[in-house]
């Protein structure tokens, strides 16, 4: 049985994540429930207003991080740092630690890019 959970870790992880994540959305089935009654108190514009207010600021740190890196003296693509910075967003919203896992998943994001940790952890530190 030991071994089975040795080579197959990730797996059992995953089940265990799912079954976890199960049981919380079943614990929470009213409020689930009390938020999609509540979806028609939303003014629509408004929610929809904020989807192109989102894409700017992702826009506004990604020409940042350009100018940042390029302070630094390094140049990034834009797209690349485009889709850094809604995955820098994504991991700071599940992993709550004040920053740090950002700045762990942005060091590590950006090794494709030879840039020492030292530069990205810099550039990350200057944007707070």
């Amino acid at each position: 049985m030991a071994e089975f959970f040795k080579k197959r870790w990730k797996l059992v992880l995953n089940i265990v994540t799912v079954l976890a994540l199960g049981a919380v959305v079943y614990a929470s089935r009213h409020d689930v429930l009390a938020t999609i009654d509540n979806l028609g108190k939303v003014n629509t514009w408004a929610l929809l207003l904020m989807i192109p207010i989102q894409l700017l600021n992702y826009h506004a740190q990604t020409r940042m991080y350009q100018d940042m890196f390029g302070v630094v003296g390094n140049k990034l693509e834009y797209k690349d740092l485009y889709k850094l910075s809604l995955e820098l967003n994504f991991v700071n919203h599940v992993f709550p630690s004040g920053g740090a896992a950002g700045i762990s998943y942005f060091n590590i994001r950006l090794k494709n890019a030879d840039l020492t940790a030292s530069k990205a952890t810099l550039v990350h530190i200057m944007k707070l």
